[in-house]
């Protein structure tokens, strides 16, 4: 192989100088000339060529995007590092003043948050019971006006109705009359049946004296015959007059019954003639009325709606889990969706009210439970529930035992942060149920409250707002009463958002608390 290629080497240098573009390809041809040796010594020596691995724009691309992930590694670290902390953790030389309480134990009802849609106990819907037209309609009645029970509210021509009166009550009168004839028939027959029993008592002693006379040979014998005739004679027209009077008890059945009917469609007929006239079931408000004179109404067709607005009811939906200490009596606190959120907990923005009763079955599908409260808008001071509006309500199942209180705010992530020896601690809390409301002896202004499973010691101090990025084992001068007014609300760390706290076992009072 090596002869071969001096041989070549010998040639090119033997040759003729060449021009000048084959002079610029020599060199090219010669790299191609070595590659191929190259081929050739691969072949005879049993091994494969060697091949260029191509570059890969893939490889590229993963490198570049690892170094922008270790760019922005890098970044991330130092902007932790170099984080601006809050003042407590700088140093222990200058005690932070910080909002404290001291949680009471208390009795707080268990709540249940629910919702419903407030609806009257007191509505009628009106509608025409016959068919006719409008001749009258009141001029002051609309919507929106009040009526009274009994007021009429639309009359309709009632001229076929009256006929139907008339045509029934001498319907009805020729009835009694037939009756009262019957009754003077039948008089008549018993009268006629005493006197055909006397006559048939004549023609049998007749007889009975003809036979005597007969048998002593007084009298001939057809004699006997003639006084038998007349005894059966007799019979036959006491027979009759028996059947007569007999008859006269279906007759006057059937005339009763007669008179009964007659009697029914009179009533009918009245009935119908009274409904020309639309009269309110109730007193209330026309809550809709739209029918107008000459219009043609049929039974059943709507005329208007009363609403009885004095007293009203809401349904409130509550999770299953509540027919355990939810009873008949406790308390309801129902607050209408126009209310807005801030002012819910206020004077006024409440109406106080009781469990009424409670449906005895689940929702199988919602897993939710349905109780009643009854407001009367009388006992209302402040908001109104129309009927028809979106009720958010709070039902409290009587206390079990006293708890430790403390505000909502005060907990984050189940812990709260507690003054021990003028230092901050963090120490671990169990929530058992959330509580809206006010509290009697604490004057921090809050109205969202978590109750403790397990008692804080004694003398324990609670941050108030948790939220604040205190950090434990700093220095604080704690505050209580109107002290903690003086710490600044501004600043940084110092969000005052209300912390996520998980509440077992009560999703609907969880719910009913902001987030």
């Amino acid at each position: 192989m090596s002869d071969l290629a001096s041989t070549r080497t010998a040639d090119m240098m033997d040759s003729p100088r060449a021009a000048p573009g084959e002079a610029m390809r020599a060199p090219s041809d010669a790299i191609a000339a070595d590659d191929g040796l190259d081929l050739i010594a691969g072949h005879e020596a049993g091994t494969a060529p060697r091949e260029t691995p191509p570059s890969s724009p893939l490889a590229g691309r993963v490198m570049i995007a690892l170094a922008i992930l270790l760019v922005s590694l890098v970044i991330f670290v130092v902007l932790v590092m170099t984080r601006p902390l809050p003042a407590a953790g700088s140093g222990r030389g200058a005690p932070i003043p910080v909002p404290v309480v001291e949680p009471p134990m208390m009795s707080l009802p268990r709540q249940w948050l629910g919702y419903g849609v407030v609806r009257p106990i007191n509505s009628a819907n009106v509608s025409a019971r016959v068919a006719s037209s409008v001749v009258d309609v009141p001029a002051r009645l609309k919507v929106g006006e009040p009526v009274t029970a009994g007021e009429v509210l639309v009359r309709l021509d009632d001229a076929d109705y009256r006929r139907s009166v008339d045509s029934a009550q001498q319907q009805l009168a020729s009835l009694d009359a037939q009756l009262g004839a019957l009754e003077v028939e039948r008089t008549g027959l018993q009268e006629r049946v005493k006197l055909a029993e006397a006559d048939l008592e004549l023609a049998r002693d007749d007889e009975r004296r003809v036979s005597d006379a007969a048998a002593a040979g007084a009298i001939a014998p057809r004699e006997v015959d003639r006084a038998r005739g007349a005894v059966l004679a007799a019979e036959r027209l006491l027979s009759q007059l028996r059947e007569s009077l007999g008859m006269m008890v279906p007759r006057k059945t059937s005339l009763q019954a007669q008179q009964e009917a007659a009697a029914s469609a009179l009533g009918q007929a009245r009935a119908s003639l009274e409904r020309c006239t639309v009269a309110s079931p109730i007193s209330g408000v026309l809550q809709s009325f739209s029918l107008e004179i000459g219009e043609n109404v049929m039974p059943g067709q709507p005329v208007a709606r009363v609403v009885d607005d004095s007293r009203v009811e809401v349904p409130i939906t509550l999770p299953a889990a509540a027919r355990a200490s939810v009873k008949r009596g406790d308390r309801v606190r129902i607050t209408s969706s126009r209310v807005p959120a801030r002012m819910r907990g206020a004077d006024g923005s409440e109406v106080i009210s009781a469990v009424s009763r409670i449906e005895p079955e689940d929702d199988a599908v919602s897993r939710t439970m349905t109780v009643y409260a009854e407001v009367a808008q009388a006992d209302v001071k402040g908001i109104v529930l129309a009927p028809g509006d979106f009720a958010e309500a709070i039902v409290e199942s009587p206390p079990e035992g006293t708890r430790t209180v403390v505000p909502r705010r005060s907990v984050r992530a189940e812990r709260v942060l507690v003054v021990r020896d003028g230092t901050l601690a963090s120490m671990p809390v169990k929530v058992e149920y959330a509580f809206r409301g006010t509290v009697e002896g604490l004057s921090t202004g809050d109205l969202e409250w978590l109750v403790l499973a397990e008692p804080l010691p004694k003398g324990t101090l609670v941050v108030i707002d948790g939220s604040r990025t205190y950090s434990p084992g700093a220095l604080v001068t704690p505050l209580m009463g109107a002290e903690s007014s003086r710490v600044p609300e501004s600043g940084a760390g110092t969000s005052t958002a209300p912390a996520s706290v998980a509440v077992p076992g009560d999703a609907a009072a969880q719910e009913s608390l902001p987030q």
